[in-house]
């Protein structure tokens, strides 16, 4: 059961604000130290996984990391998340961290397309420096990805700070009962198949992290690279205007060999530098790269005075110097700003990278050679924009004094934000201040009533049914809604339409065997019919090949299921769901992954295999032992396996994201 908020727990030295997030196993909330009035992040393994028989290995290992944890910050390195306290609470142990505000660079990242590459290498190079001292104490992380990479927006320090220990290991050999590794889109072959453990396995995680910051683009995955021959573009081909050692700095780290690789993390350090100390030196009469911290309120940004205009008051009573009597205000600049569904909702404090003119340093605006006598130059900074809670799509937001400087002393310019919301895929706002959502149950669970874990936007909490609820009932959660803009405690609410298994689907007379590249879906239908469920499993995945295209292949990857017909992928789930009772289907699957936590990595891979059947007794099931039945468990068919996936289950449910109709 989650904790409430504000409530006290460890003898009251710490207060529970509010739920962060968690997966299958390990579940964060945002908490205060109650007497240094400190915010800080608390981290406790998910009581839903208590059963599991594995449950004490996890326990032993969530303890390891905040033993690791405090070995690697006896030193306080700044660019490792601290640890303050280890406890237990009503057998229940919490291990207590660094609360660091800003953003992953996962986020960052996706916000921004791609990063500038100074400040991706930038970023990337203090991750290193944490790695030398991770290294030098005989430690390894393992998971060196963009998303535990924080990027910390305290007082635009831009500090990158790496967080999650949670699979980090020393430099011995794995056992063999050890358990696999690695995020696969960063991870070297060797981690992923293998378990090893060298720092070459950092090394090759952080230029991974890096490719991905400056091209915006996934790297190939090393499991591709070496059993399916598939390249890995260098970032220069991708993004022109990347420096040739740059791309070659993170060819080199991602080398597909181990051997071949720096053997050291200082040794790559060495190179990132030397790349730094080139553009600063190639950008030396451009500003550098700044943060301004910039307010929203009500939907108009205060600002503090511009770089130029500072410039201008020092500059006035120099003789060297002498302004013309008039001046001139900058251009407005409009931004297209997109926002996350939750980051609309709850409001969120985003660096945005821009480009602007700026007064030139050297004439103050009357024009000179650095300048092309033009009297301004192009730079790019960084600004710090709060957005409140609220914030709709197509809403325009108006920053005064942010766009380009004026000429001769004038005024900036204004900066405007055209804000555009991207959808949720659970979670749709209506045209008030009211969040509308679904859950499915099981005709056992609206016969008996149930509890349930539903998300809002506030995190998750227990929603309860009473006995006998109905196909299609409204259930209505006060308070859970969208705040009102500029005046936040006003809130709408939260709609949940309750879906009962079994009451739409089967009533179907047939269904419409729709395509949009003419596949013809009639002997999955027939076998479906016929309940020969083994064919049918042959037959979906020969059909999913023919649609993506991968016949030749024989396997699918992360951009053919990102990219897998909509229509089809609903006709082919529609199918499995009427002739299987709604036992059976991909989104029956998918569901079942959202309850095991919804997160790409090994732990939820782990949960969904063993409550679908893939998994039993710690191992991966073969295709010999799966159960083609509806004595199955429900959401085994149809056998993911049978895909023969080049990426994580966890992938495959993100890129196919089927929604019960």
């Amino acid at each position: 059961m989650f904790w409430n908020q504000r409530q006290l727990i460890h003898n009251g030295k710490y207060r529970i604000e509010k739920y962060l997030g968690g997966g299958g196993f390990a579940l964060t909330y945002l908490a205060t130290h109650t007497k240094l009035n400190r915010p800080v992040v608390i981290k406790t393994p998910n009581l839903n996984v208590q059963n599991d028989p594995d449950y004490p290995k996890y326990v032993q290992r969530f303890i390891k990391e905040g033993q690791i944890l405090a070995k690697i910050c006896a030193d306080s390195h700044p660019n490792v998340v601290q640890v303050n306290d280890l406890f237990e609470e009503n057998n229940r142990h919490c291990l207590v961290m660094q609360y660091i505000p800003g953003m992953s660079l996962w986020d960052l990242v996706r916000q921004q397309d791609k990063l500038p590459e100074i400040e991706a290498v930038r970023y990337i190079y203090q991750i290193g420096l944490a790695l030398v001292e991770v290294h030098r104490k005989n430690l390894l992380h393992l998971d060196v990805t963009p998303l535990n990479i924080i990027i910390n927006s305290e007082s635009g320090s831009g500090k990158a700070v790496l967080i999650d220990f949670g699979i980090a290991a020393d430099m011995s050999p794995p056992s063999t009962l050890s358990r696999s590794f690695g995020n696969r889109a960063f991870a070297p072959y060797e981690l992923i198949r293998r378990g090893v453990r060298h720092p070459t396995v950092d090394i090759y995680c952080l230029a991974a992290s890096l490719y991905y910051a400056i091209t915006g683009k996934m790297p190939t995955n090393s499991l591709a690279r070496k059993w399916e021959g598939e390249k890995l573009i260098p970032p220069q081909q991708i993004v022109s205007h990347v420096s040739k050692s740059c791309s070659d700095a993170i060819m080199w780290g991602m080398k597909l060999e181990a051997k071949s690789r720096p053997q050291s993390m200082q040794e790559w350090l060495n190179l990132l530098l030397l790349i730094i100390q080139s553009i600063e030196e190639e950008n030396q009469y451009i500003l550098s790269p700044h943060i301004d911290t910039v307010q929203l309120q009500k939907g108009i940004l205060s600002q503090r005075k511009s770089s130029h205009q500072q410039l201008h008051k020092l500059h006035t009573t120099s003789r060297k110097y002498q302004l013309p009597k008039k001046s001139l205000k900058g251009d407005d600049l409009q931004i297209d700003l997109k926002l996350s569904f939750m980051e609309a909702v709850l409001g969120v404090e985003k660096p945005i990278n821009m480009k602007h003119l700026a007064t030139c340093k050297s004439c103050i605006g009357n024009g000179c050679d650095r300048c092309d006598r033009n009297g301004r130059i192009s730079v790019t900074r960084i600004i710090k924009v709060t957005i409140p809670a609220g914030v709709y799509d197509s809403l325009c937001l108006r920053i005064p004094g942010e766009g380009n400087d004026g000429l001769y002393g004038g005024e900036s310019g204004d900066l405007y934000f055209n804000i555009s919301v991207e959808e949720d895929r659970e979670l749709q706002r209506d045209d008030n201040l009211n969040i509308l959502s679904e859950i499915t149950i099981t005709q056992s669970q609206a016969i008996t009533g149930c509890e349930l874990n539903i998300r809002t936007v506030d995190g998750f909490g227990i929603l309860k049914l009473p006995a006998g609820i109905q196909n299609n009932k409204v259930v209505c959660i006060k308070n859970k809604g969208v705040p009102e803009l500029g005046n936040p405690e006003i809130r709408g609410d939260q709609i949940v339409t309750v879906k009962v298994l079994g009451s739409s689907i089967r009533d179907e007379s047939e269904i419409e065997l729709k395509s949009e590249v003419e596949a013809n879906y009639t002997k999955l239908l027939d076998l479906l019919k016929a309940q020969n469920w083994r064919e049918a499993d042959k037959e979906t995945a020969r059909l999913m090949l023919k649609v993506t295209n991968r016949k030749k292949e024989g396997w699918l990857d992360v951009e053919s299921i990102k990219n897998f017909p909509l229509t089809d992928l609903h006709t082919i789930d529609r199918l499995w769901l009427k002739y299987s009772n709604e036992y059976f289907g991909f989104s029956i699957q998918k569901r079942i992954w959202l309850e095991c936590g919804g997160k790409v990595d090994y732990e939820t891979e782990c949960r969904l295999g063993e409550a679908v059947g893939w998994r039993k007794d710690g191992n991966w099931l073969s295709y010999n032992n799966i159960t083609f039945g509806l004595n199955a468990s429900l959401g085994h068919l149809p056998w993911i396996g049978s895909l023969d996936l080049g990426c994580s289950l966890g992938e495959f449910f993100l890129g196919l994201w089927v929604e019960i109709k």
